[in-house]
């Protein structure tokens, strides 16, 4: 079972905290450079498959996510877990479900808590971003891509089972 969505990390500052007796100036990117990464995230293991693109996610990028699942784990049965994100829910990517023997489930609306490589992401970004300045696009790219493949070896491995897992609260009808 995978947990799918996308990221869009910006090349930029993002907040960092950091003690100090005087105040610290951070140095920050101009502009807004982007990187787009669709992720699908193993629930037990916290193994991420992604695609990493400086374009746009659309629904073929999904397609694209499917073919390569299917490529990575022949013959096992996949199950990804999605939001409604309109990209997603679309019959170009649910015929390649069905042409990949890949399972779509999909998440009720307005229910980011419920996908777990939300916390992933935010994890991600504490990790390589907070308060961090990258001079050049290809220095943020390679940081992040990096970071994915440090977590896919697992040295976050760790951190990752007390931020990841599927411990839900589950209430009561009111």
């Amino acid at each position: 079972m995978f947990f799918v969505d996308a990221a869009h990390p910006v090349q930029g500052f993002h907040n960092g905290q950091v003690w100090s007796r005087e105040p610290i100036c951070v140095r920050t990117s101009s502009g807004r450079q982007r990187m787009n990464i669709l992720g699908a995230m193993h629930a037990a293991t916290c193994e991420l498959y992604s695609i990493s693109t400086t374009d746009y996610i659309r629904a073929t990028t999904v397609v694209e996510l499917i073919s390569f699942l299917r490529q990575e784990l022949p013959g096992r049965r996949i199950h990804l877990v999605l939001d409604n994100a309109r990209y997603q829910r679309c019959e170009l990517v649910a015929k390649a479900a069905r042409k990949h023997r890949v399972h779509l489930v999909f998440l009720p609306p307005y229910s980011p808590n419920l996908n777990l490589i939300e916390r992933f992401w935010k994890f991600l970004k504490k990790k390589v971003l907070a308060g961090i300045h990258y001079p050049a696009k290809e220095d943020f790219i390679n940081a992040i891509d990096n970071f994915i493949d440090e977590v896919n070896e697992g040295l976050y491995e760790e951190e990752l089972n007390e931020l990841i897992n599927l411990k839900f609260q589950l209430l009561k009808a009111a």
